[in-house]
């Protein structure tokens, strides 16, 4: 006799390539249309998670010495009066994109041409004046050159015992 009761039944499996190495291995459907990206292992995941990492670092400082990303950061202030939205400081101003820079990177597969002309990129409803202090509030995990958080609530979850500036 045989049971034709769904959750009993076997999960349908699809065959994929690894992002990493290009395996092909098999996984449970539903899994396969959860991820974006598939691995084939942990260590492959990790890799690859590097190396967008580092492709980032690389080319978010051609970004953000674009004459797109000037003029948008311009027009964002403009709007904001020179002033943080936050706590109203006229000094040390940086713009913040709300949909941050690594999103919007990642969603155009790091293609600094897509980037550049993406919508996103280059919306001013997608950036915020903030002084320095309160935009690194929005970035808790980011560390000075020294190593060490630059943001006081990371700080202080943090082992350093040094008191930060």
């Amino acid at each position: 006799v045989q049971l034709n009761v769904p959750h009993l039944q076997e999960k349908k499996q699809v065959e994929v390539s690894c992002d990493y190495c290009q395996k092909k291995y098999t996984i449970r459907e539903s899994r396969f249309k959860k991820n974006k990206n598939n691995f084939c292992c942990l260590d492959h995941k990790k890799a690859f998670t590097q190396k967008e990492k580092e492709t980032y670092t690389e080319i978010s400082h051609y970004l953000r010495g674009s004459k797109k990303y000037n003029v948008w950061k311009n027009l964002c202030m403009e709007r904001d009066n020179f002033k943080c939205i936050e706590c109203n400081k006229d000094s040390d101003l940086a713009v913040h994109h709300i949909n941050e820079l690594y999103n919007i990177a990642k969603k155009y597969n790091f293609v600094l041409k897509d980037i550049l002309d993406s919508f996103e990129f280059n919306d001013i409803n997608n950036g915020m004046t903030l002084c320095r202090k309160c935009h690194n509030k929005k970035h808790p995990w980011l560390k000075d050159e020294r190593g060490k958080f630059i943001n006081s609530i990371a700080a202080s979850s943090s082992t350093d015992s040094e008191d930060d500036d």
